[in-house]
């Protein structure tokens, strides 16, 4: 076993920390300036010279299990690629928010895996989860953020799917911390939503390539979800964001939301009736969805985890 600390230019005591194990099995790496998390993990693959990779997060939490359950699963699947696991996700303090354990099989056709990612904009696969096969991940290549930007990893299950099975671990074994929500600016990011769109294109048309109608219908689904998703947000930026922001934004991001979702932005765009009904209405039953879905989300995990207790020495972050 080897274990690399990627420091990412950080300005705490990573280093001394580090340091201060006596043990020939831990390396440190540190870039000088911030590269960001997948430039991070793709010179910590670089580094690393284990039959097995993890790509492990320093502010998550993970169960004394998880390396010899994932291992162990490789090593009864010779032609697996790589492994994920269940998880739940947890608040700054520690507090159980969610919990996610798929109907997967323990051992999934690679081809089904890049099927379900063909025909969404999300992925089942955490990264902080998974055990890549060193193979499976040196033919997939490196991550692509260049090209696909935040998310990126999600075509990299799609790459490892075609190389192999799918392994799974339908329990527990690490606790996500969600991301701490932004309270400065209601600003999207719309280079990453376009990323997303670039590489579910790519996915559809890589794993359809021999079934145009299917392709058709794929690419018609993808229409549809980018339509709403555009309008949706392009509503919430003209109701929330600072005119400038948004101006700047606007002329590219208004011609990809499809013919319907444009007429539907221009009403509301010319109308301040219709915006005053947005922000008085809309918006606010928007987020009590978002509330409602958290709440049912927690009492979910709360009930699973009273009937079985999560295999780690000590709960928290």
């Amino acid at each position: 076993m080897e274990l690399i600390v990627g420091d990412d230019a950080s300005e705490d005591d990573t280093k001394d920390v580090v340091a201060s194990f006596r043990d020939p099995r831990i390396r440190y790496l540190r870039h000088e300036r911030n590269v960001g998390i997948y430039a991070n993990w793709n010179a910590l693959i670089e580094c690393c010279s284990g039959d097995y990779v993890c790509i492990y997060h320093d502010h998550d939490h993970y169960s004394d299990t998880i390396l010899e359950t994932s291992a162990n699963l490789l090593d009864r699947h010779p032609l697996m690629s790589f492994v994920h696991t269940g998880l739940t996700t947890v608040d700054s303090e520690g507090q159980v928010c969610s919990i996610d354990i798929r109907d997967f099989p323990e051992a999934m056709q690679g081809r089904r895996l890049r099927e379900m990612l063909a025909n969404s904009l999300h992925s089942p696969v955490m990264a902080a989860t998974a055990m890549i096969r060193r193979t499976a991940l040196s033919k997939a290549g490196p991550f692509q953020f260049k090209e696909y930007g935040l998310g990126c990893d999600k075509h990299m299950w799609f790459r490892l799917a075609g190389e192999g099975t799918v392994g799974y671990v339908a329990e527990v074994q690490a606790q996500i911390r969600e991301r701490e929500k932004g309270t400065a600016t209601a600003t999207i990011s719309w280079d990453a939503i376009f990323g997303s769109w670039r590489m579910w294109k790519d996915e559809i048309a890589e794993h359809y390539a021999d079934n145009p109608p299917a392709r058709v219908r794929a690419a018609r689904q993808m229409n549809r979800v980018q339509t709403l998703q555009t309008l949706t947000l392009s509503l919430r930026a003209l109701i929330l964001e600072p005119a400038d922001i948004w101006s700047r934004e606007e002329q590219r991001v208004v011609p990809a939301m499809g013919a319907r979702g444009r007429v539907l932005y221009r009403i509301a765009r010319s109308s301040r009736i219709v915006r005053g009904l947005l922000r008085a209405f809309i918006l606010p039953l928007h987020y009590r969805s978002i509330s409602y879905r958290a709440w049912v989300a927690k009492r979910r995990a709360q009930a699973h985890l009273r009937a079985r207790p999560l295999p780690f020495s000590r709960v928290g972050v």
